[in-house]
């Protein structure tokens, strides 16, 4: 493969790195899916290649390595802010349990641990 067809990959594989990103951005994690493989499909193009480097390629790799980037600093937060509703979700499930159990819980009511093993008939 000569240099410019080597420069025609590497335009497509920026435009996926921008249809990602635009993914990534709308938080639209199946479309994400469809993105994975035909990135995967580049790899083995960009390990194969041994021609010549140019400015232009050279300015090429660079944007792809800066769409990379921000791509990745796109996931991140995206998993941040989702790790961060689960754990608030979570939070406020425990305080809604605990106050359900603790508003119904009445005087005679003793908790489980407070009954005596000798109280309880084992005779079954």
């Amino acid at each position: 493969m000569n240099e410019r067809a080597f420069q025609a990959k590497l335009k497509l594989f920026i435009k996926i790195l921008k249809r990602e990103q635009k993914f990534l951005v709308l938080d639209d994690g199946e479309s994400l899916n469809g993105i994975v493989p035909q990135k995967e499909d580049f790899l083995l193009i960009f390990d194969k290649y041994t021609g010549e480097i140019g400015d232009k390629t050279k300015m090429l790799i660079q944007e792809i390595q800066e769409l990379q980037e921000t791509n990745l600093l796109l996931t991140q937060q995206a998993l941040a802010y989702q790790k961060k509703m689960m754990d608030t979700i979570q939070h406020s499930l425990e305080k809604q349990e605990n106050m359900y159990v603790d508003k119904h819980r009445t005087q005679s009511q003793p908790k489980r641990e407070d009954i005596p093993a000798a109280i309880v008939d084992q005779s079954f």
